[in-house]
């Protein structure tokens, strides 16, 4: 219903006027009500885009342009940014984890240790900007949780296919710290 169908039923409730289209009242409501849905729609839309779960054309722009979301075209990085807004914060799982890591960019694995409050991001690959995704990671992480975004080249269970002995190990000449490479252990 149109603000011209709102105001004529509220004026039709008051018998003073004749309201079948033909009256100078009915031309006034018109205009009124053209210049009133068009304000109507603006601030839809101004509603619309400042929230990025509803967002459809320029607020997903801003959005992304503020995060400076997953590389690509445009169209990808608003995409990213709605699915970061997008999020249940009431529900926040492994899943939203995985729909994080892939809107900035990051194509891994998500790992979670729950008796140590460990969630770790094992990329599978080099991201573009690993600095940047970690910067963005940490708008979105739970606070109660440790993240770690691991991107050695070598992981453990890599280590542990090759079913190496300890003498193997040991002829290698490392420390345990050596062994872990931790340097390439990223905490969010």
């Amino acid at each position: 219903m149109g603000a011209l169908e709102r105001m004529k039923e509220q004026m039709r409730a008051v018998p003073l006027y004749r309201l079948d289209g033909t009256t100078t009242v009915d031309h006034e409501l018109e205009a009124y009500a053209a210049v009133l849905d068009r304000c109507e729609q603006a601030l839809l839309e101004l509603y619309r885009e400042n929230f990025a779960a509803t967002a459809e054309s320029w607020g997903l722009e801003l959005f992304s342009k503020e995060l400076r979301t997953a590389d690509g075209t445009l169209v990808e990085q608003q995409s990213a940014a709605k699915v970061l807004f997008s999020l249940d914060d009431d529900d926040f799982a492994k899943c939203d984890m995985e729909k994080i890591a892939q809107a900035v960019g990051l194509s891994c694995n998500v790992e979670e240790y729950p008796k140590e409050s460990v969630v770790r991001f094992v990329l599978l690959g080099e991201p573009r900007n690993l600095t940047r995704s970690i910067r963005i990671l940490r708008r979105f992480f739970p606070v109660h949780l440790i993240g770690l975004v691991d991107h050695r080249k070598e992981t453990w269970k890599a280590l542990d296919d090759r079913n190496l002995t300890w003498s193997d190990l040991d002829k290698r000449g490392l420390s345990w710290n050596q062994m872990d490479g931790t340097d390439d252990v990223i905490e969010i």
